[in-house]
């Protein structure tokens, strides 16, 4: 269902240009922590002989950059003392760099380059989000959000295609369930500016960045549960 309609309709000017300027703060820092994971993964990649090998050695450091960023996604879910300035700001510089450092790791370890091509379709969405908010004057609409999240990955997909040797049906299969989790992410953004237009309270968008990742996995995995009870019904025999 399109949730989009009812802020749109119920909101003032003012809150209307508050939520957009919140929306668009939102992606801009969740595209910048997805640039950074990208750079350092990159970087791990190129020169894996005198840093990615490393990183994949030291897999100790990985898990507990992966642990430190799901703690911090957490606190920002649950407490609402860290989504206050500075703290807000403490936790999203933390979790950015422990966020870039476990994508290296995983990206390190996994020799068939199919975690760094999702690393890719990953960011290329969120800039498209960050992109159509800078440029935009309205609500994303879900129409619209699928269209950049199908746009952004296909390009991604083709320039991979066109400059890898990786396995076409393989991409294939990491590219439908990143594509159906960016939808279900902007959905999720979606929910969240309409949280913020009707709390008592402000939305923080820096917070907002980080804990969108524990809402996103949650819708993601509703789905996944939604999917699987489609194929299996206790209690009846094949």
């Amino acid at each position: 269902m399109d949730i989009s309609g009812y802020s749109v309709n119920k909101s003032t000017l003012e809150e209307r240009q508050r939520n957009l300027t919140y929306m668009r703060l939102l992606y801009i820092l969740l595209a910048f922590e997805l640039i950074v994971a990208l750079v350092w993964s990159s970087f791990s990649l190129h020169y894996y002989t005198k840093l990615g090998a490393p990183i994949a050695r030291w897999w100790v450091f990985g898990m507990i950059a992966g642990i430190i960023a799901g703690l911090l996604v957490l606190a920002t879910f649950f407490v609402n003392a860290v989504r206050r300035f500075p703290i807000n700001w403490a936790i999203y510089v933390l979790f950015t760099l422990a966020f870039a450092h476990f994508w290296a790791y995983l990206c390190s370890i996994d020799k068939s380059h199919f975690v760094y091509f999702a690393l890719w379709m990953l960011t290329a969405i969120a800039v498209g989000f960050a992109l159509y908010a800078l440029a935009g004057t309205y609500y994303m609409q879900a129409t619209e959000s699928a269209l950049v999240v199908l746009g952004s990955g296909m390009i991604v997909l083709l320039a991979f295609l066109a400059f890898t040797q990786l396995d076409f049906f393989i991409l294939i299969l990491v590219f439908i369930p990143v594509a159906i989790f960016g939808v279900y992410l902007a959905l999720d953004l979606r929910t969240m500016l309409k949280h913020n237009l009707y709390e008592t309270h402000e939305e923080d968008a820096v917070s907002g960045a980080v804990r969108v990742w524990a809402e996103g996995a949650l819708v993601f995995c509703r789905l996944g549960e939604l999917v699987g009870s489609a194929f299996y019904k206790p209690g009846i025999i094949a």
